[in-house]
């Protein structure tokens, strides 16, 4: 069975419910508690790739304001993205979102060669944030000019794959939590391994919207 989770092409970000949802289901490591976390991601063309993610939880974690803060330490929903055209290649870049709508974005190879992207680039990403009664969503642009910016591309036609996983998590002790929705094999807690980075593909709008998990499909 195919592993790609299929990145619709949209016309508008209003379009995203219509994607495919994946579920951040694998829990490792420290998990004081295992918060229900989705997301969708749909691409618009002439704009960039529009994430939007959502967890079952009541009054975030959410201490963390502006652009870059140490969101992680709150509760927060991630998504990781390699563009680069060379499958060998770690150069990815990490999107990191709590409820107050703070985002970081880092790019670089690995954990510990990572690179803050500007205030202005992030900002640019127009990161938003809403909590209600029993959960709250999160949603960012990954923005065509970011990522030609910074990686050697041309098209963004139907076809199109890049690598990714998407993440939950707090370093907090109190609510300590790991989730990605690929699985991980990692000892200790660590979301910066591009090996264990799943495939997207962009596909045309079907408008059959359906659950998704990565790591029943990609294990088939």
């Amino acid at each position: 069975m195919n592993s790609d989770y299929p990145v619709f092409i949209l016309s508008s970000e209003k379009e995203i419910e219509q994607c495919p949802v994946f579920t951040v289901d694998e829990f490792r490591w420290n998990c004081v508690y295992h918060p229900e976390t989705t997301g969708q991601l749909g691409y618009i063309p002439g704009k960039g790739f529009f994430l939007k993610m959502s967890c079952m939880e009541s009054n975030p974690m959410r201490n963390q304001f502006g652009p870059n803060s140490m969101v992680y330490k709150d509760s927060a929903m991630e998504g990781f993205f390699c563009f680069s055209k060379e499958t060998s290649s770690h150069n990815y870049m990490n999107f990191e979102m709590n409820a107050n709508g703070s985002l970081l974005i880092q790019r670089g190879e690995g954990r510990f060669h990572r690179t803050f992207l500007s205030k202005e680039e992030v900002l640019s990403c127009n990161c938003q944030a809403e909590i209600f009664s029993d959960h709250w969503t999160v949603s960012t642009w990954i923005p065509e000019t970011l990522i030609r910016h910074y990686y050697d591309i041309n098209s963004f036609s139907e076809g199109f794959t890049f690598r990714c996983n998407f993440f939950k998590i707090s370093e907090t002790p109190e609510i300590e939590h790991y989730a990605s929705a690929y699985p991980i094999n990692s000892t200790e807690p660590n979301f910066h391994l591009p090996e264990f980075f799943g495939t997207a593909i962009i596909v045309p709008n079907t408008n059959t919207s359906r659950n998704y998990k990565p790591s029943e499909i990609q294990n088939n």
